[in-house]
């Protein structure tokens, strides 16, 4: 674990730290270490592989695409095989987990197949304060001194990383990482179109949203057709939003339906958002399309808690404990 910290340093360096204090006060007691990455393992090498050389020196782990939020996206699956009355070998499901930190994932047949977050958890979507995929030499331009370190939390990592995971995204582009807030100022509840305010913090707003709404159409759209072009198992069980934002953003929900209501023209469903139940303040898992809809979309609270505890049992068990 150690060795691997530098591929998430903001995350995987407190996560040793609860380790540490685990095996120190807590000695006869068993430590399972739960990976979002696991969940990937099943992404073919041609979508893993970056198109780069080996590097001459040796690095802790190959430099591969590993994707995360694995925790969140098997518990997501195991909830609508459960919902859907399916095995969990058979369900198809295109998900977004959106968050400060977001990221989406195909799942087809029940195994990712593919997710956006790469090596480490910087690549695929903006968010709270990341800057999502972006040209790769732009840092460079930015941050002129980007190979230089500075110290977080105890631990250096390169000025460059900290820009792109911790001054950018959200807050760079708006001055905030709430996504509510962002759809609030974007779109004022007592303003039409036409009259909203044109001001500074209202234009900003509007650019993130529309930013990171095209952002996650760009992802979701070839995730849907895959599963609509699949030989062998074409039917899409879900389109799934989770997480903060997922979970939360009616807007940004109505606005990526929508976007694809094209598809129910051609299916003639005559599909889409079901505003009632997209605007519903419902826990739980929830269908938010009208009944019939070709691309059924969904709100699921995940909990990568409760998978924690699967795995953990699952581990416990093997070894006989």
């Amino acid at each position: 674990m150690e060795e691997v910290s530098s591929f998430a340093p903001l995350h995987n360096h407190h996560a040793m730290l609860i380790v540490k204090e685990c095996l120190e006060h807590l000695p006869e007691a068993y430590s399972v270490l739960c990976f979002d990455t696991l969940f990937h393992q099943t992404i073919p090498q041609f979508r893993r592989q970056y198109a780069i050389s080996t590097p001459p020196h040796k690095t802790p782990v190959p430099l591969v695409k590993y994707g995360f939020h694995g925790l969140s996206y098997a518990n997501i699956r195991d909830q609508m095989a459960k919902e859907l009355g399916k095995a969990k070998n058979e369900v198809n499901l295109v998900v977004a987990h959106l968050g400060s930190g977001g990221s989406c994932c195909l799942i087809q047949n029940g195994e990712s197949k593919q997710t956006t977050m790469g090596v480490t958890p910087l690549e695929g979507l903006p968010g709270g304060t990341r800057s999502g995929t972006i040209d790769p030499s732009l840092i460079f331009h930015h941050t002129p001194d980007c190979s230089d370190t500075v110290k977080v939390s105890g631990r250096d990592i390169t000025k460059g990383e900290f820009v792109l995971n911790k001054e950018s995204g959200f807050q760079a582009l708006c001055g905030t990482n709430n996504f509510g807030t962002i759809t609030s100022r974007a779109f004022p509840s007592s303003s039409s179109p036409d009259d909203a305010p044109q001001n500074e913090e209202y234009m900003a707003a509007r650019l993130t949203y529309q930013l990171y709404l095209d952002h996650l159409l760009a992802v979701l759209a070839p995730y849907l057709s895959h599963i609509f072009s699949s030989p062998s198992n074409s039917t899409l069980d879900g389109l799934v939003f989770s997480g903060g934002i997922g979970e939360k953003s009616v807007k940004l929900r109505e606005d990526v339906v929508r976007h694809f209501a094209w598809v129910e023209q051609l299916a003639g469903t005559g599909g889409g958002i079901d505003e009632g139940r997209n605007g519903a303040d419902v826990e739980g898992t929830r269908e938010i399309t009208k009944d019939g809809s070709k691309v059924r979309a969904w709100v699921v609270e995940t909990s990568e808690e409760d998978e924690m505890v699967r795995m953990a049992e699952q581990e416990l068990s093997s070894l006989g404990k």
